[in-house]
């Protein structure tokens, strides 16, 4: 019985939180983009395939079905057939390959894939990925699609390069993301883009992070964008240049993206590395002043010592001086009176 109320109390427990609005609303958005992942990898990046199945499958029906009602002409209709059957059969057999076998590498047409992004041709990109191509891979200077659509600025190739499924913290042999190149060529529309795309705000590879590249440059508006964000490290320094971005923007001279961080609450070491040289400076002049004071109050009483040595000594040598002639003439009065005792006698 027990159990039964237990099992019960549970049950009921799990209804309520199924019914908790928050927990819902976080379910169907799972949901969502589990769908759009999906869709994402598996539409998108056969989308050529499948458009050219349907073209196969239209023209074999219009040799087959319409022409004959059209034309008499058989040899027509079964070329039309044969053309379309054959357009279809191989987009099938690429199709199926492309179930079981990782997207395409092929560096001719990744190449020609970063030309056109760079170009923002976006009719092109979506012909090129259409052909089950690897979103993610690099041309031959390294750099993926979406790493070319993030420093261009092309929003519209940006955003279907995403919904492609392109890795959007994936870095180059010089570990700069394409946050990071945003940042640095001062794209704030690519920015924001990327921040909603879940991009790593504190990704710093050898070149810093992206905050970190802005405040360098001074781009204010990609400054802004990212310290709104709660997760940014406003104070992560450079690990070459062991530089925070505070410190990178007030050293080349970028005052209000020093401003901005500031107010953010980042913090302003070079103003501490100051005030802390001028309490050393403080504390070093007082003690200076401290021993020459010393020094002077020692030399003034030692002064004052040797005056009062030689003014005793003047005065030892007076009064010896004294004694003496005292004693001078005292000795021709006692010799001058001793006749007179005789003659007396």
């Amino acid at each position: 019985m027990t159990a039964i109320l237990e099992s019960q109390e549970a049950k009921n427990k799990l209804q309520e939180l199924l019914n908790d609005p928050k927990i819902k609303n976080t379910t169907v958005k799972l949901v969502q983009n589990t769908v759009n992942d999906v869709f994402n990898q598996f539409y998108l990046t056969r989308k050529s395939i499948l458009t050219n199945m349907g073209v196969g499958a239209g023209v074999m029906g219009t040799g087959w079905y319409l022409l004959p009602c059209v034309t008499s002409n058989t040899n027509a209709s079964v070329a039309t057939t044969t053309a379309g059957a054959g357009v279809f059969g191989w987009n099938v057999k690429r199709f199926v390959n492309s179930l079981f076998h990782p997207p395409s590498r092929n560096q001719e047409q990744v190449d020609l894939l970063v030309s056109h992004v760079t170009k923002g041709d976006l009719a092109q990109v979506q012909n090129i990925v259409g052909y089950y191509l690897d979103v993610n891979a690099p041309n031959k200077s390294d750099w993926t699609p979406l790493q070319a659509a993030a420093y261009h600025e092309h929003i519209t190739v940006l955003n279907f390069l995403l919904d492609a499924g392109a890795n959007v913290d994936l870095a180059d042999k010089e570990e700069r993301t394409p946050l990071y190149l945003a940042a640095m060529n001062g794209k704030s529309r690519s920015t924001e883009v990327l921040l909603k795309a879940g991009a790593d705000i504190n990704d710093g590879g050898q070149h810093g992070t992206p905050l970190w590249i802005a405040a360098s440059e001074g781009n204010l508006e990609s400054g802004r964008l990212l310290v709104r964000e709660s997760q940014m490290d406003l104070n992560k320094a450079h690990p070459g240049a062991r530089t925070t971005p505070m410190q990178a923007a007030q050293r080349r001279g970028h005052h209000r993206f020093a401003d901005l961080l500031r107010n953010a609450g980042a913090r302003d070491i070079d103003a501490e590395l100051e005030a802390k040289r001028q309490r050393e400076l403080a504390l070093a002049r007082a003690r200076e002043e401290e021993r020459i004071a010393t020094e002077i109050r020692l030399g003034r009483q030692a002064r004052e010592r040797d005056e009062d040595r030689e003014i005793n000594n003047h005065l030892k040598m007076t009064l010896l001086r004294g004694a003496s002639s005292v004693a001078s003439a005292a000795a021709p009065v006692v010799v001058a009176t001793a006749p007179m005792l005789c003659t007396i006698q």
